[in-house]
């Protein structure tokens, strides 16, 4: 599962030790994050400090934006475009293409500071500039005057404006254009009311929580193999070892027939009467109905399934459909093909043939306990080593018979047959 990348961008003076904490919680809860003064910040070797960091924005999903009382240093002296705001305007830039997604928090005494410099700047149009007693020059001067908590308070009281969308929202207002996107700007005035807010916007779970749940996870799949492992002589082997040679030993059709060792028939037999039919999937259960494993993406601004989660969605249907299969009547068929069976000699190399039609069940028991096995394997990897097994996963179909599955698969219905079906029928009225 990939691990979700942030950018956390701010001067790094007055924001230090909030900037490390954040770094240590937001890892702990499964992200990576990128601080500039980090020894693990991505160093790109054909390009500047400042525009290095430009490039570590384009490789992040999040952008992080927190905004203080110090300008910090400058990309652009001249037009004064500090090195923070440069990120953010690169970084919005990127929003509005549908590549990252943008936090952005103040400091709250910033913010108000901000409102009462409005409502002075309101009562000097109004009471001063009106009797001609200041001119707009001056009436500016005193907007912008420094204080013990903004030195340069044009440069961040204008990058508030510019984060806000404050022209853009006044053109919307009156009608002349569009609302602007990524202007929400949350205040803050501990730590404790930023990961307030990044919890609401990353959708974040308790790491504890996920940890115990994860570990649950892990033991009840482990548990399943348990089920579906023998051991000999030291050795784990899996169980559906005893139907192997007959699977492989059959003929491609279901109206058919097939002429198995007697002995291979024997071995199924026992297989599919000695298996268990009710493995706990409680964990796996709750890890799909509450989307545990999905990943958000930036593109579609919806979560999307992972490959660990379609391979939880696939051996809780397996394991549903397992238990189905221990209804009485399954079970009485099972008990009489093992009666027919359980007396040949295990050595003996007679063959037999039989219809396909009676090999059906034992074959889809067979193939639906081997998927079990291959899709916990291949979860237990990706949740313990973190290795991508996914992508060689080849699981066996519904019907052992091939052929058969090709019939089936051209009386499946798929969503977009219904969604045309009804825009013939109703659209077209």
């Amino acid at each position: 599962m990939r691990k979700l990348k942030i950018f956390i961008s701010s001067t790094i003076y007055d924001f230090k030790d909030l900037r490390s904490s954040l770094k240590y919680v937001l890892e702990e809860f499964g992200y990576t994050v990128f601080l500039s003064e980090y020894n693990d910040f991505p160093i790109i070797n054909d390009t500047d400090s400042y525009n290095n960091c430009l490039k570590v924005i384009e490789q992040c999903d999040y952008f992080i934006l927190l905004i203080g009382s110090r300008t910090g240093g400058y990309f652009d002296q001249q037009n004064k475009i500090t090195i923070t705001r440069k990120e953010y305007k690169y970084a919005y830039d990127l929003f509005l293409k549908g590549k990252l997604r943008i936090i952005s928090l103040v400091r709250q005494n910033i913010w108000n500071l901000k409102s009462d410099r409005k409502d002075l700047l309101e009562y000097l149009n109004k009471q001063y500039l009106k009797e001609n007693e200041l001119d707009e020059t001056q009436i500016e001067d005193i907007k912008n005057h420094k204080s013990k908590i903004l030195n340069d308070a044009d440069v961040i009281l204008d990058f508030l404006d510019e984060v806000t969308k404050k022209d853009e929202m006044k053109k919307a207002v009156k009608g002349e254009k569009s609302f602007p996107k990524g202007n929400w700007l949350h205040t803050f005035n501990n730590f404790n009311e930023i990961i307030n807010s990044l919890t609401s916007e990353l959708q974040i779970k308790s790491s504890v929580e996920q940890k115990i749940f994860i570990e649950n996870l892990k033991k009840e799949i482990n548990g399943i193999l348990k089920e579906c492992y023998q051991k000999n002589d030291g050795k784990l082997s899996k169980i559906t070892f005893w139907g192997d040679l007959a699977r492989i030993s059959i003929t491609d059709n279901l109206n058919g027939s097939s002429k198995i060792k007697s002995r291979y028939l024997k071995w199924l037999a026992m297989f599919i009467v000695v298996y268990k039919s009710n493995l706990k999937c409680k964990f796996i259960e709750k890890a799909i109905d509450q989307n545990f494993f999905m990943e958000f993406d930036i593109v579609s601004n919806t979560f999307i399934k992972t490959n660990i989660n379609k391979a939880l969605e696939r051996l809780y249907e397996e394991i549903s459909s397992l238990k189905l299969y221990n209804s009485p009547e399954i079970k009485k068929e099972n008990l009489n093909f093992m009666t027919e069976f359980k007396d040949v000699d295990s050595k003996s190399d007679s063959y037999t043939i039989i219809d396909n039609f009676k090999l059906l069940m034992p074959l889809v028991i067979y193939d639906t306990i081997n998927n079990i096995i291959l899709l916990c394997e291949s979860i237990i990897c990706k949740l313990e080593f973190d290795l991508d097994e996914f992508s060689t996963l080849k699981l066996s179909p519904k019907n052992p018979f091939s052929s058969e599955m090709e019939k089936l698969e051209l009386e499946y219905i798929d969503d977009s047959e219904i969604l045309e079906m009804l825009k013939k029928t109703y659209l077209t009225k």
